[in-house]
């Protein structure tokens, strides 16, 4: 358990390190910008490109292959319908990021960056605002690096996001979706390697991480999965002063490994400590029926005093966090404590 821990605490710090920021695409010199309706833009992406909100580009039937440092950024519309659509290489980054405009696929997108030789590749989607409409998702490699980054807009998969290797054939995959913002709609969810007969050495290092509690207008459920969440690695709730924000699904299933249970981690947000964090019970995933599973099959790590629950109708999997005493209140519990000992000592 300790190196299953171990492991998605090292992919945490890396994507840290390794996700681009959000404000760094504004310093970004781009080699094409597609200004004007009705533009071509498919096959190999090795350069950055910016579609603007006054343009608009379909694939031409090529299938989108975005790797070698390419950067694709939406502002206006991209329509990429190609049968394989791949971000990241063997050694290289692709990145996509959809920033206010509309991109759209009727097939899977493949993460396609890993490691090779030594050279790290990986595979980066940000979503900041506008939609990105897509069928599945998935890694495609050994030692695939997949950094998915949500502080706004709509993701919008129909199919399977999988937060890891679309099964069980590849090792080594480190995979994460941090979300902080916007809404996220999915099928299927699956975090960490999909598959069945998952162990320790195959289901992957995948984590889903919510960061914060936020409301989308309009929206009743801004983390939405309209059928499965397969948990086969880490959920991550990083909660603010107020809470965070659930995830709603239909069903949950807990992936089945060798003795290294998946995980639910409870945090807090950067800045804040868990003391500053209101007292009470707290919606994690919320789900349609009563849930079937355990809660002791799930590992959790969490401040001192936090603890799971199942909702009374047993349809949401919740986090209690606890009153804390203020330090007099610790002071005069310690003092009474004292006083206590004395008086027993003398008699």
């Amino acid at each position: 358990m300790r190196e299953h821990r171990l492991s998605f605490m090292v992919l945490a710090a890396l994507a840290v390190i390794l996700a681009p920021a959000a404000s760094a695409m504004a310093d970004i010199v781009y080699d094409r910008t597609i200004d004007t309706a009705g533009q071509h833009l498919g096959g190999n992406i090795t350069n950055n490109v910016l579609i603007t909100s006054d343009g608009s580009a379909t694939d031409g039937g090529v299938p989108v292959k975005i790797y070698g440092g390419g950067l694709v950024t939406v502002q206006g519309d991209w329509d990429f319908r190609g049968q394989n659509n791949f971000l990241g290489g063997v050694g290289s980054l692709g990145t996509l990021h959809v920033d206010g405009g509309t991109a759209t696929t009727d097939n899977s997108l493949i993460f396609n960056g890993c490691v090779s030789s030594g050279v790290v590749g990986e595979s980066r989607l940000n979503v900041t605002g506008g939609t990105f409409n897509l069928v599945s998702a998935y890694a495609n490699q050994n030692d695939s690096r997949l950094y998915v980054s949500q502080t706004g807009g709509f993701t919008n998969a129909a199919g399977t996001f999988t937060v890891g290797h679309g099964s069980t054939q590849k090792t080594n995959v480190q995979a994460q979706y941090v979300i902080s913002g916007g809404r996220a709609k999915f099928g299927n969810l699956t975090v960490g390697n999909g598959g069945s007969s998952l162990t320790s050495a195959n289901c992957g290092s995948g984590r889903f991480e919510v960061n914060g509690l936020w409301t989308v207008d309009g929206v009743a459920k801004a983390i939405e999965i309209a059928s499965i969440l397969r948990l086969h690695h880490t959920l991550a709730f990083n909660f603010g002063a107020t809470g965070v924000t659930p995830i709603d699904a239909a069903t949950f299933v807990l992936g089945t490994t060798d003795g290294a249970n998946p995980t639910i981690e409870l945090g807090v947000l950067d800045g804040l400590t868990a003391g500053d964090v209101a007292a009470g019970t707290y919606d994690l995933v919320r789900l349609a029926d009563a849930w079937d599973g355990s809660l002791g099959d799930i590992a959790l790590v969490a401040p001192t005093g936090w603890a799971l629950q199942m909702s009374d109708d047993g349809t949401a999997i919740q986090a209690v966090v606890p009153v804390i005493p203020e330090p007099s209140t610790m002071a005069l519990l310690g003092f009474g404590g004292i006083m206590f000992l004395s008086r027993r000592w003398r008699k």
